[in-house]
């Protein structure tokens, strides 16, 4: 079917060329009028008569644009019946199918080449002798003497394993040393498990740290917590000193020391970064030290 699809086209095109080779030979002057569209498209599709057609070539012989308008129509036509045929060719054609049938003709040819030259190597390479492995059994005569060797192996002592009588002297050597040893250990005195500092209470971290519960005593241990730079250690213990003021402006009496930590208070903010409890340690200082000044 492809190569007569090819034929035929070819064989249009041929006859297409032959006709526009005439016509370009014969080129005489214009005969009779122009040819309208219908017409040049029944001279291009073969519609009209014999002598229609005779004269309608006889014009394009000698006129250039009735030629060049009938050579454009036909090339038209030429290329719409191709692509048309194209488009009818259904896609599981003879053609389609022969090609298909051969791509599974030739992968089936590998796969069985290939299975057959495995069989062949199998079959023709040499397999390897299997040796019998022959247990060696004693003799008749053999196995009364072997069964009196086991048994005197089995009622010598070993050089492992020690007697009876070398276990029990063992033992009691053995017994002297060890009761001293438990002695010591029942003598003695085991320390008390130390607390984990979770279990501390606050009053304890106060008085490490130094604060005494009294104004004046908070007024210095916040002083010395600025000035020796303690937060560096334990920059949550300004949240711990900033309550501790607090509770003792409320039960302060003395309205001077009152006003201090007022004062001081309004400065001491919660938090636990260490650059804020810096800048604020810088601003309580220069208090502290100006009210000791006027003291």
């Amino acid at each position: 079917m492809a190569k007569i699809d090819k034929l035929d086209d070819r064989k249009k095109g041929d006859r297409l060329t032959a006709q526009l080779g005439l016509g370009a030979a014969e080129q005489v002057e214009a005969t009779g009028a122009c040819l309208t569209p219908d017409q040049l498209a029944d001279v291009a599709t073969n519609h009209c008569s014999p002598e229609e057609r005779k004269a309608a070539l006889a014009h394009f012989s000698s006129c250039r644009r009735c030629y060049d308008a009938w050579v454009g129509v036909s090339l038209s036509l030429v290329a719409m019946e191709s692509g048309l045929e194209r488009r009818k060719r259904p896609l599981l054609s003879l053609r389609n199918m022969g090609y298909l049938g051969s791509a599974v003709a030739i992968a089936a040819s590998v796969v069985v080449f290939f299975n057959i030259k495995g069989d062949l190597i199998q079959t023709t390479m040499p397999v390897p002798a299997e040796k019998a492995l022959e247990q060696v059994q004693p003799s008749e005569a053999e196995r009364p003497e072997q069964q009196l060797l086991m048994k005197e192996e089995d009622n010598a002592p070993s050089a492992t394993t020690p007697s009876a009588e070398t276990r029990n002297k063992a033992k009691r050597a053995e017994m002297p040393l060890a009761e001293p040893a438990a002695k010591s250990v029942v003598g003695k005195s085991v320390p008390a498990p130390m607390a984990p500092p979770a279990a501390l209470d606050q009053d304890t971290i106060r008085l490490e740290a130094g604060i005494v519960i009294t104004s004046s005593g908070w007024l210095s241990g916040l002083e010395r917590y600025c000035r020796e730079k303690r937060y560096h250690e334990n920059p949550a213990q300004w949240n711990l000193l900033r309550e501790e003021g607090l509770q003792l402006r409320e039960s302060e009496t003395d309205t001077v020391l009152m006003e201090k930590l007022s004062a001081i208070l309004a400065t001491m903010n919660v938090t636990t970064e260490l650059d804020e409890v810096i800048v604020q340690c810088g601003v309580i200082l220069p208090l502290l030290a100006g009210e000791d000044k006027k003291e």
